[in-house]
């Protein structure tokens, strides 16, 4: 059912993206979807429950090391099924080996089996698929077999002696060769000879033969020697194998010397001891397949229950074979096995029989017309798929016509590709069949390249063209600035053609050699998905013929690797035939039912992709929901440019806090850039000069305002020396970043924070990452970005710092006057600006402080104006560059955009004109956005979307103020704006109707957000129309919202006034959706917690194995002992060694933990501590053992809570 859920799933998101897209022929598609799934449903039940699987091994008995030959088979009635896999479940009873593997492409199967023991089959499950292999469903089935695998059996030494073989004892067991004592069972009759005791003769017998005849007693045959199997401490698997291995061979090399014993053992079966007799071979077997058969009991002491069952019984000698692999006679080892065979171990593995590969008999005409139907139709299929590749090439960038020899030549190369890989196929040598299929298509692409080499220009010249106009509409699409080449629209098919046709040699080549067809499909899927990403989308042809070839590919990737187990009659040319007619059928019909789909669901698909502007709706809501709940306020401003609009989750980065009232705008400064570079500003200057001739010099940069403002007050009022500054306290709440947003005339040395603010370079002030909220001293309200105020003339320059602020002049004028944006637009616009404010260039900078000031405030003022009249509109969605740079762009043609481009361009414009500036970028707190608080205070909420851009002029008398110049930030206090009616260089314009600042800033952006999709989906008939269509597209792209939210360089997610789309709009509530996205975080983070524990101890695991393996087993021990001392829970920091062992016995003691000997235990993991020369194989092994059985228990889980218990214990 997982693979209809899968299909499920993408059936919906392709009805999602023929929303998002506008486009009938991907609902169409995801009609035939859903349809095609109900019907292949409805038949995979009824194929599931008509189908009957069945497991047969052919062998019940199978030595170690074999492999089975294991024969699955499913059947429907009295036909083969086509599409199988089956779920075998494998478990051995003795080693406790179990593995589960779904197996398919074929019937018979080879398992290995490395261990003894009893194994159980279980075919447990089957999937049956659908014809194209996509679709299927599950079917219980629960089917066993069973084999017994017996051990290797090595030869053991053993000396029997006399007293062993001359034992006499109770029995029920007579010898068959001589006579004996026991008077209770007759041996023989015969004549009495002399010597022979009158008692014995047999009266009656002799009275009728007239002989005198003689009974002879027979000699019970008792057992001097008895084996007990003491399974404690075994491991499952290569111990248990190897315990096995052990006693199997003491009881044989026994019984070969003719030494008749016993063998025994605990079964939980019975709950009781087990034994059985071996004399001879026979014995021996039954003794091996009862005891194969068990379940091992790995806590009852067998050799004690042996003995209180027995005690009555007399034996010679008395055995046992323990977990250690060891032989004990009592407390005596006599022999052990080696390491050898304790520690080697290959795990079981699945194998595919070769009886499972069908070999094609080319004398059979059936088969042979079979063959070539099916090899035509594969490369029918591979042309048709090059043309699906080809049409939606010339949907995106059109005027693409591929040559048809390209198809011809390409049918010809999968026909014959086709033909030599069933030819070859059939020599088990396979480098050869590589070979042949590599050198055909070296042919091939030296022909192409021969044949197309003289042709070289052509192609480039179209390769130039597509990927112009690629890159046009990746421009439009996404707002990026990519150069756009030329090239010759005539030869874009040619290039096209020789692409397509060296890629589809390549797939053709690669599907052959895998025998994967549906690789076919990767190149027109990845071409649909490039449309699909730059705004585009397919056309009904094109999805259908993409959707019949990807199904004809699965079909004939399953005909392809169909084996001989799906046979029924065992017929397997004609089957073969009987398939490939059944394949062509399939499709015919599932071609049929495409075309319905198409016909019948037209009105569906139409509907569908008229929810377009709903489903855009929908989709923005979406993404501002899952943006603001994974939003982390990271700074959003790094001096980029560019076109594309930032996007925001509306959360509250930072609360601004004054304590007296707001007088206007305050800007929160953090990052500024002097020098433009490829679509970037940097900071280039060096300030370290400065720094190493005047103490504190940054602190003084920031300072300048502030003396500077009082200067200025003092002139006005002669009872005051300072101006009246505020408290303000900035909070950052979710911003991630170590720069300090403080505004600006601020007093340094009022800084209150509890962490360090410092000041670097020039005028960069930094904090603590920890740091969130500062207090200071500031006088924002004289500096609110208009420069509409003309008291920025101060009756005396500075005297506070005179020489710094004097060699700070000179330092501005050096670093921050460099033109920018080179001899274009830029310098034209500057010319002109200059012309009509009666200024030049050399007045920036003459000298004399007040006539500096002046006329840097005047050209600011100009351009001011200038950019913020009606010839510039603000728009989220400025046009494509058309590979310009952004902000030549911006000045020459698109004359749109937001902050960023306006205060970019007016600081390339101020240095044009000789005014020292530089762009800045922080936020804005308007002044209508704050709210009194609860003591008369005003706190503004500044959200992430207020994050702005800016240009700062640097003025002699009070350094560097902010200077807006982005359109609805400030009004003209003079009245209206003079560049409202002059246009670019003098020229008028018609600009009545066009726009107001200030009364349209806040239009919807829904009809912005639909002319741009009209943008985007505009496809050029050529590059002259293509510019004409993208520049009316843009301009009716950006019929509203100019603020920013209101005022902003970057809002969220915009208020829509519209009533249509308030009414249809979808809304998901913020609650369930983030409640949604915390429980898969949850679940994914606890499954990767999970993931990380095992991880951690399959390292460990194989850490272990890798230094035993070595040889290192002193580290080994080490290794163990420290798990186990952390499984203690540290109760004790100076814990002894006689402590440890009292802990360890006191702790893991009990039944459960009987057979550890711990005093033995802590002598070899001192010797391996304090010893040079280390422990053995066998010490370590006797530790492994340890840790095995203490890894069953508790020691992982109640570690935390033993530590918690013994620190209280501790403590009292």
């Amino acid at each position: 059912m997982i693979s209809f859920l899968i299909g499920i799933i993408t059936a919906a998101i392709v009805f999602y993206m023929s929303m998002i897209y506008g486009n009938a022929a991907l609902a169409l598609l995801g009609c035939f979807m859903c349809v095609f799934m109900v019907l292949t449903f409805i038949a995979l039940l009824v194929k599931a429950h008509r189908a009957v699987a069945a497991i047969n091994i052919p062998i019940a008995i199978a030595t170690q090391g074999e492999s089975i030959r294991v024969s699955l088979s499913c059947r429907l009635k009295e036909a083969g099924f086509y599409g199988v896999k089956y779920r075998v479940t494998v478990k051995n009873n003795l080693s406790g080996e179990k593995s589960t593997k779904w197996l398919s492409g074929g019937s018979d199967f080879l398992y290995s089996v490395n261990l003894c023991g009893n194994y159980e089959f279980e075919l447990v499950r089957i999937k049956l698929y659908d014809f194209s292999r996509l679709f299927y469903v599950t079917k219980r089935v629960k089917k066993y077999a069973n084999v017994e695998v017996m051990p290797q059996i090595d030869e053991i030494p053993v000396r029997i002696t006399d007293r062993v073989r001359n034992f006499f004892g109770d029995s029920d067991i007579y010898d068959d060769l001589r006579p004996g004592y026991d008077p209770s069972e007759l041996f023989d009759v015969r004549e009495f000879q002399n010597g022979d005791r009158l008692q014995s003769v047999h009266w009656k017998l002799s009275a009728r033969t007239d002989e005198l005849m003689v009974k002879e007693n027979s000699l019970p045959k008792a057992c001097a020697v008895a084996i007990v199997a003491d399974l404690r401490g075994i491991k499952k698997g290569r111990q248990a194998d190897a315990f096995m291995k052990l006693l199997v061979s003491l009881s044989f090399s026994l019984m070969d010397q003719k030494c008749s014993h016993y063998v025994a053992w605990y079964d939980t079966a019975i709950n009781d001891i087990v034994r059985a007799r071996v004399d001879d071979e026979e014995g021996f077997y039954i003794f091996l397949n009862s005891f194969l058969k068990i379940k091992p009991d790995t806590k009852n002491d067998a050799l004690f229950l042996y003995e209180e069952k027995y005690r009555a019984e007399k034996l010679v000698c008395l055995l046992s074979v323990d977990g250690r692999l060891q032989i004990k006679r009592g407390e005596e080892i006599v022999g052990r096995a080696d390491e050898k065979t304790r520690l080697s171990f290959r795990k079981s593995r699945w194998q595919r029989s070769d009886t499972n590969e069908i070999k094609p008999d080319y004398n059979n005409a059936f088969t042979v017309l079979g063959v070539l139907l099916t090899e035509l139709a594969n490369a029918v299929a591979a042309v048709l798929l090059t043309v699906c590749a080809v049409s939606v090439v010339n949907t995106t960038v059109s005027h693409v016509r591929c040559p048809y020899y390209v198809y011809v030549w390409l049918f010809i190369f999968s026909v014959i590709s086709g033909f030599i890989n069933r030819l070859t196929s059939l020599d088990t040598r396979k480098w050869v069949r590589h070979a042949i299929n590599t050198g055909l298509l070296l042919v091939f692409l030296l022909g192409v390249f021969i044949a197309n080499w003289q042709a070289a220009e052509h192609i480039k010249d179209g390769f130039l063209y597509v990927k112009g106009r690629y890159l046009e509409i990746i421009n439009v699409y996404y707002g990026t600035s990519f150069v756009c080449p030329k090239g010759d629209k005539a030869f874009a098919g040619a290039f096209v053609g020789f692409v397509s046709f060296i890629v589809m040699l390549l797939l053709v080549t690669l599907a052959v050699q895998i025998k994967r067809r549906r690789m076919l499909t990767l190149f027109p899927t990845l071409m649909l998905a490039v449309q699909l990403c730059i705004g585009k989308s397919p056309s009904v042809s094109e999805v259908v013929m993409l959707t019949l070839c990807t199904l004809w590919c699965l079909i004939a990737d399953g005909n392809a690797r169909t084996v001989a187990g799906y046979d029924a009659n065992g017929s397997e040319h004609g089957n073969d035939v009987f398939r490939i007619a059944q394949a062509f059928l399939y499709m015919a019909a599932v071609s049929a039912i495409l075309f319905i789909c198409v016909f019948s669901f037209k009105p569906l698909a139409d509907t569908l992709a008229d929810k377009k502007p709903q489903m855009l709706a929908f989709q923005k809501d979406l993404e501002g929901s899952v943006k603001s709940f994974f939003s982390v306020g990271i700074d959003l401003q790094d001096g980029t440019v560019s076109n594309h609009y930032p996007s925001y989750s509306e959360k509250t980065v930072m609360t601004v806090e004054a304590k007296a009232g707001v007088p206007s705008n305050i800007y929160l400064r953090n990052f500024y850039g002097d020098t433009y570079e490829n679509g970037r500003w940097i900071k280039k200057s060096d300030f370290s000069g400065m720094e190493k001739e005047y103490h504190d010099a940054s602190r003084m940069t920031a300072w300048q305002t502030t003396i500077g403002l009082a200067t200025l007050l003092d002139g006005y009022y002669d009872d005051e020396t300072n101006p009246a500054t505020e408290k303000y306290t900035i909070t950052m709440k979710k911003l991630s970043t170590k720069y300090a947003y403080l505004p600006y005339c601020i007093d340094p040395y009022s800084i209150d924070a509890k962490g360090d603010i410092d000041f670097e370079e020039d005028f960069f002030i930094t904090k603590d990452k920890g740091t969130k909220t500062i207090e200071v001293s500031a006088c924002p309200g004289f500096f609110h970005g208009s420069l509409e105020t003309s008291s920025l003339e101060p009756e005396q320059p500075l005297e506070v710092n005179n020489d710094f602020y004097a060699a700070y002049n000179n330092y501005v004028m050096e670093n921050y006057t460099a033109k920018q944006g080179g001899d274009g637009i830029v310098a034209e616009d500057a010319k002109w600006l200059l012309r009509t404010g009666q200024l030049t260039s050399n007045m920036m900078y003459t000298g004399y402080i007040r006539e500096n000031d002046a006329n840097r405030i005047a050209a600011a003022q100009l351009v001011q104006q200038f950019l913020t009249s009606k010839n510039f509109k603000y728009s989220k969605n400025p046009p494509s560059t058309g590979g310009k740079d952004v902000v030549e762009n911006f000045l020459s043609n698109s004359r749109q955009g937001f902050c960023v481009h306006f205060a970019s361009a007016g600081t390339m414009i101020l240095r044009q004109m000789g005014v020292p500036c530089r762009y800045v970028s922080g936020y804005c707190a308007k002044e209508d956005s704050f709210k009194s608080g609860e003591n008369d205070e005003d706190i503004c909420e500044v959200k992430d979307s207020q994050s702005h851009a800016w240009v700062e002029i640097y003025l002699d008398d009070f350094g560097w103020i902010p200077v807006e110049m982005t359109p609805g930030y400030f009004e003209y206090v003079t009245g209206e704006n003079p560049f409202d009616y002059i246009g670019v260089n003098g020229k008028k314009t018609n600009t009545g109707a066009a726009y107001n600042d200030s009364e349209h800033m806040n239009d919807t952006a829904a009809d912005e957000d639909a002319a741009n999709e009209d943008t985007k989906n505009t496809d050029a008939e050529n590059d002259d129309t293509a510019k004409d269509d993208t520049s009316k597209a843009a301009a009716n792209s950006t019929s509203g919202d100019g603020s920013e939210k209101a005022y902003g360089s970057q809002s969220g997610a915009d208020k829509r006034t519209d009533a249509q789309n308030s009414k249809t709009r979808l809304h998901i509530p913020p609650v369930i959706l983030k409640t949604s996205l915390c429980v898969i975080f949850l679940t994914a983070l606890t499954a990767i917690i999970v993931y990380i524990k095992r991880r951690r101890n399959i390292l460990w695991e194989a850490r272990l194995a890798k230094r035993v393996k070595k040889g290192r087993y002193s580290r080994a021990a080490i290794m163990i002992n420290n798990r186990i001392y952390k499984g203690l829970g540290h109760p004790s920091k100076n814990r002894t060694d006689e402590l440890y062992l009292a802990n360890l016995k006191e702790k893991y003691c009990g039944p459960d933990y009987c057979g550890i000997h711990w005093d033995e235990y802590m002598r070899i993991i001192q010797k391996a501590v304090y010893s040079s020369e280390g422990i053995t194989g066998e010490e370590c092994f006797m530790v492994m053992e340890t840790w095995r059985r203490l890894e069953k228990k508790d020691i992982r889980h109640n570690s935390q809570k033993n530590m918690y218990k013994n620190s209280m214990i501790n403590k009292k």
